[in-house]
Protein backbone atom coordinates (compact mmCIF):
# COMPACT_ATOMS: atom_id res chain seq x y z
CA UNK A 1 0.00 0.00 0.00
CA UNK A 2 1.25 3.39 -0.97
CA UNK A 3 0.86 5.66 2.13
CA UNK A 4 -0.28 9.44 1.38
CA UNK A 5 3.90 10.50 2.14
CA UNK A 6 4.91 8.50 -0.33
CA UNK A 7 6.41 5.64 1.26
CA UNK A 8 5.31 2.05 0.71
CA UNK A 9 3.68 -0.22 3.73
CA UNK A 10 2.87 -4.10 3.65
CA UNK A 11 -0.66 -4.83 5.21
CA UNK A 12 -2.79 -7.27 6.38
CA UNK A 13 -6.61 -6.81 5.66
CA UNK A 14 -9.31 -9.45 7.16
CA UNK A 15 -12.92 -8.61 6.18
CA UNK A 16 -16.43 -10.07 6.71
CA UNK A 17 -19.35 -8.87 4.59
CA UNK A 18 -22.16 -8.43 7.14
CA UNK A 19 -25.41 -7.54 4.78
CA UNK A 20 -25.64 -8.68 1.21
CA UNK A 21 -28.56 -7.75 -1.46
CA UNK A 22 -31.04 -9.66 -3.06
CA UNK A 23 -28.52 -10.95 -5.44
CA UNK A 24 -26.02 -11.79 -2.41
CA UNK A 25 -23.54 -9.31 -3.73
CA UNK A 26 -21.76 -7.92 -0.24
CA UNK A 27 -23.58 -4.21 0.63
CA UNK A 28 -21.64 -3.86 3.78
CA UNK A 29 -18.49 -5.06 4.98
CA UNK A 30 -16.67 -4.72 8.30
CA UNK A 31 -12.57 -5.22 8.15
CA UNK A 32 -9.55 -4.33 9.71
CA UNK A 33 -5.97 -3.47 8.15
CA UNK A 34 -2.80 -3.78 10.22
CA UNK A 35 0.61 -2.57 9.20
CA UNK A 36 3.09 -5.32 9.29
CA UNK A 37 6.01 -3.44 7.66
CA UNK A 38 7.89 -3.81 10.47
CA UNK A 39 7.84 -7.59 11.10
CA UNK A 40 7.97 -8.34 7.25
CA UNK A 41 11.38 -5.88 7.15
CA UNK A 42 12.60 -8.04 10.40
CA UNK A 43 11.77 -11.28 8.69
CA UNK A 44 13.47 -10.44 5.57
CA UNK A 45 16.88 -9.39 7.95
CA UNK A 46 16.87 -12.53 9.66
CA UNK A 47 16.30 -14.40 6.21
CA UNK A 48 19.36 -12.70 5.36
CA UNK A 49 21.28 -13.06 8.48
CA UNK A 50 20.73 -16.99 8.17
CA UNK A 51 21.93 -16.57 4.37
CA UNK A 52 25.21 -14.88 6.40
CA UNK A 53 25.82 -18.20 8.59
CA UNK A 54 25.41 -20.65 5.55
CA UNK A 55 28.29 -18.97 4.11
CA UNK A 56 30.79 -19.09 7.24
CA UNK A 57 33.73 -21.06 6.44
CA UNK A 58 33.26 -22.76 9.80
CA UNK A 59 31.02 -24.96 11.40
CA UNK A 60 27.95 -23.41 13.03
CA UNK A 61 25.25 -25.15 14.25
CA UNK A 62 22.54 -24.75 16.60
CA UNK A 63 21.43 -27.91 19.06
CA UNK A 64 19.29 -28.87 22.26
CA UNK A 65 19.99 -31.74 24.43
CA UNK A 66 16.36 -33.18 24.08
CA UNK A 67 15.73 -32.91 20.18
CA UNK A 68 19.29 -32.89 18.25
CA UNK A 69 20.76 -30.23 15.58
CA UNK A 70 18.18 -27.13 14.35
CA UNK A 71 20.70 -25.89 12.50
CA UNK A 72 23.80 -26.89 10.04
CA UNK A 73 25.42 -24.68 7.78
CA UNK A 74 27.21 -25.07 4.58
CA UNK A 75 30.84 -24.84 6.35
CA UNK A 76 29.44 -27.58 8.76
CA UNK A 77 28.81 -29.55 5.58
CA UNK A 78 32.44 -29.16 4.38
CA UNK A 79 34.05 -29.37 7.40
CA UNK A 80 32.44 -32.86 8.12
CA UNK A 81 31.02 -34.27 4.68
CA UNK A 82 26.82 -34.71 6.16
CA UNK A 83 24.41 -32.68 4.06
CA UNK A 84 22.09 -30.68 6.85
CA UNK A 85 19.08 -33.40 5.88
CA UNK A 86 21.56 -35.70 7.70
CA UNK A 87 22.69 -33.79 10.56
CA UNK A 88 19.54 -31.81 11.26
CA UNK A 89 17.48 -33.87 14.79
CA UNK A 90 20.28 -35.58 15.34
CA UNK A 91 22.52 -34.57 18.63
CA UNK A 92 25.96 -33.56 17.38
CA UNK A 93 28.14 -35.88 20.02
CA UNK A 94 26.49 -38.98 18.33
CA UNK A 95 26.71 -37.66 15.23
CA UNK A 96 30.74 -36.44 14.87
CA UNK A 97 31.61 -39.27 18.04
CA UNK A 98 32.24 -36.08 20.26
CA UNK A 99 35.37 -36.99 22.18
CA UNK A 100 35.97 -34.37 25.22
CA UNK A 101 39.44 -33.24 25.81
CA UNK A 102 37.88 -32.61 29.60
CA UNK A 103 35.33 -34.05 30.95
CA UNK A 104 31.96 -33.40 29.52
CA UNK A 105 30.38 -32.07 33.02
CA UNK A 106 33.46 -29.32 32.91
CA UNK A 107 31.65 -27.96 29.77
CA UNK A 108 27.82 -28.50 30.46
CA UNK A 109 28.58 -26.61 34.10
CA UNK A 110 30.42 -23.92 32.24
CA UNK A 111 27.17 -23.74 29.91
CA UNK A 112 24.92 -23.58 32.87
CA UNK A 113 26.69 -21.87 34.95
CA UNK A 114 28.38 -18.64 32.36
CA UNK A 115 26.89 -19.52 29.22
CA UNK A 116 29.56 -20.01 27.57
CA UNK A 117 32.70 -22.62 27.33
CA UNK A 118 35.40 -22.60 24.73
CA UNK A 119 37.66 -25.37 24.06
CA UNK A 120 38.83 -28.30 21.94
CA UNK A 121 37.56 -31.69 21.11
CA UNK A 122 37.73 -34.46 18.76
CA UNK A 123 35.15 -35.20 16.13
CA UNK A 124 34.81 -38.10 13.61
CA UNK A 125 34.25 -36.81 9.62
CA UNK A 126 31.60 -38.68 7.73
CA UNK A 127 34.13 -40.72 5.67
CA UNK A 128 35.78 -41.85 9.32
CA UNK A 129 38.46 -38.73 9.78
CA UNK A 130 39.17 -38.01 13.35
CA UNK A 131 39.78 -33.84 13.40
CA UNK A 132 40.55 -31.86 16.14
CA UNK A 133 37.94 -28.33 16.12
CA UNK A 134 38.25 -25.17 18.19
CA UNK A 135 34.90 -25.22 19.72
CA UNK A 136 32.78 -22.52 21.53
CA UNK A 137 29.49 -23.04 22.83
CA UNK A 138 27.47 -20.56 23.99
CA UNK A 139 23.69 -21.04 25.82
CA UNK A 140 20.87 -19.39 23.74
CA UNK A 141 18.05 -18.33 26.04
CA UNK A 142 17.33 -19.45 29.88
CA UNK A 143 18.53 -22.35 30.75
CA UNK A 144 20.63 -25.18 28.35
CA UNK A 145 17.86 -25.16 26.29
CA UNK A 146 19.47 -24.21 22.79
CA UNK A 147 23.43 -24.27 22.30
CA UNK A 148 24.85 -22.23 19.29
CA UNK A 149 28.15 -24.03 18.93
CA UNK A 150 31.01 -22.92 16.18
CA UNK A 151 34.14 -24.96 15.47
CA UNK A 152 36.96 -24.65 13.77
CA UNK A 153 39.21 -27.59 12.39
CA UNK A 154 42.51 -27.33 13.66
CA UNK A 155 44.08 -30.76 12.50
CA UNK A 156 46.49 -29.43 10.10
CA UNK A 157 47.73 -26.99 12.84
CA UNK A 158 48.18 -29.46 15.70
CA UNK A 159 49.91 -32.04 13.53
CA UNK A 160 52.46 -29.34 11.95
CA UNK A 161 53.01 -28.43 15.93
CA UNK A 162 53.63 -31.94 16.78
CA UNK A 163 56.31 -32.27 13.91
CA UNK A 164 57.93 -29.13 15.08
CA UNK A 165 58.35 -30.60 18.61
CA UNK A 166 59.26 -33.59 17.02
CA UNK A 167 62.05 -31.65 15.46
CA UNK A 168 62.67 -29.85 18.57
CA UNK A 169 63.46 -32.68 20.41
CA UNK A 170 65.67 -34.07 17.74
CA UNK A 171 67.75 -30.74 17.52
CA UNK A 172 67.92 -30.97 21.90
CA UNK A 173 69.25 -34.71 21.71
CA UNK A 174 72.21 -34.01 19.10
Amino acid sequence: MLHAGGGWAWITVQGKVVDQDAQSRPVRMIGVARDITTERRAREELQHLAQLLQLAFDAILVWTPEGGIEFWNHGAELQYGYAATDALGRHPNELLKTEFLVPEAVKDRALETAGLWRGELLHTTCDGRRITVNAVMQRVGNGVGRVLEITHDVSEAKAYEARLLEREQELIRS
